[in-house]
């Protein structure tokens, strides 16, 4: 049912995966992402492009509240409409939450130590277009 969304760090991590998983990856030893940026890819030092990708979690799930808003308007039964803008207050509020420090911290903590993001030196090394 639309009130049993998973609003979870580890569904915002594979979330994001899913968004950017393409451009951004976790060097483990060197402790530092890297972002394909201008069609190359490079480390990402003060994590500044790391957290216009995390963002676009936060984005993602403001998206949905509207079109939950949306489907309200449209919606002839009064009783459908009251719960699909509960689901839309529900997401707007966690999309609120989720550009809080903490939830940030706490999806970039969790990505670095998911196998999709990270990426050894070694692998740097031998061939940075087989990255993608």
């Amino acid at each position: 049912m639309l009130e049993d969304v998973d609003h979870t760090d580890a569904v915002n991590v594979s979330l994001l995966f899913n968004l950017v998983g393409k451009d951004i990856r976790y060097i483990h030893e060197r402790k530092q992402w890297m972002v394909w940026l201008n069609k190359r890819w490079q480390l990402d030092a003060g994590f500044a492009e790391t957290h216009k990708k995390l963002l676009l979690v936060a984005k993602h799930y403001k998206d949905q509240s509207k079109k939950y808003e949306i489907d309200a308007l449209a919606a002839n039964d009064a009783e459908v409409r009251a719960k699909l803008n509960k689901v839309a207050k529900s997401i707007d509020a966690w999309a609120t939450q989720y550009r809080n420090k903490i939830r940030l911290d706490n999806m970039l903590n969790l990505a670095q130590r998911d196998v999709r993001f990270i990426i050894s030196s070694s692998m740097i090394d031998k061939d940075s277009w087989q990255i993608r």
